[in-house]
């Protein structure tokens, strides 16, 4: 792909994303129009708490109207399978739209609703497999691959990711996490890792891809290193 091609599928990819987020704000300018009217007489401390406090609900139906659009268009769109694919091919040029969806909700609104469950739910419709009792304060990117099973606990800031780019191929391959596995804040878990049941893997660690950690076991670091065989 030459850079002016590269450039119109960018700027293709662009006005997507203006089109879906412009969409996804529109219920909340109605409110503030609506607000503006009804408070146009009202003193200006009362006028601005009110345009504010509709900003902010405003802001919110702004994110769940995109994470509705986001998982609408996103089960439209057929899923690579795990594989190497030469770049610029069918598969990959499918991940890349699959991914790309995603982009505007991962940057502008999904870290304000972790642990609530709606972030759970957003990405199980997604594709992403995930059990009862989990405790995810996380970024599924390729979250179609992701499989994470009952009672897991991932800390916040942790990205999992199931897709490496390098030698001109795009790798995808899936990451499981065991039952009743702790994943620490801010921890990378690369493609094709396992994370055996209940074991812990420390803040702050790197995770390489196709590491198999072992069931309750304890591994931290850059990249992780076991420090105990077994969790007490």
């Amino acid at each position: 792909m030459n850079v002016f091609t590269q450039a119109i599928f960018f700027l293709g990819l662009l006005s997507f994303g203006a089109l879906l987020m412009g969409t996804a704000l529109t219920p909340g300018i109605r409110l503030l129009f609506e607000i503006a009217e009804l408070s146009e007489s009202w003193p200006a401390w009362g006028r601005a708490f009110a345009l504010g406090l509709g900003v902010m609900i405003g802001y919110f139906s702004y994110g769940f109207a995109l994470m509705t659009l986001i998982v609408l268009i996103s089960r439209l769109l057929p899923k690579p399978t795990e594989g190497e694919y030469p770049y610029f091919s069918g598969p990959s040029i499918l991940w890349f739209l699959n991914d790309a969806i995603l982009f505007p909700a991962s940057k502008t609104f999904i870290d304000f609703v972790p642990l609530s469950g709606i972030n759970i739910l957003y990405y199980r419709l997604l594709g992403a497999k995930i059990g009862r009792g989990v405790q995810l304060n996380a970024q599924l990117i390729d979250c179609w691959l992701v499989e994470i099973e009952d009672n897991v606990v991932i800390g916040g800031g942790t990205v999992i990711v199931c897709h490496v780019a390098e030698g001109g191929r795009l790798k995808l391959k899936r990451v499981k996490i065991g039952r009743g596995a702790t994943v620490g804040m801010g921890t990378h878990v690369m493609p094709g890792a396992e994370i055996g049941e209940e074991a812990l893997v420390g803040a702050h660690s790197v995770v390489l891809s196709n590491k198999r950690i072992p069931a309750r076991t304890i591994w931290v670091g850059v990249p992780v290193r076991p420090v105990r065989k077994h969790r007490s």
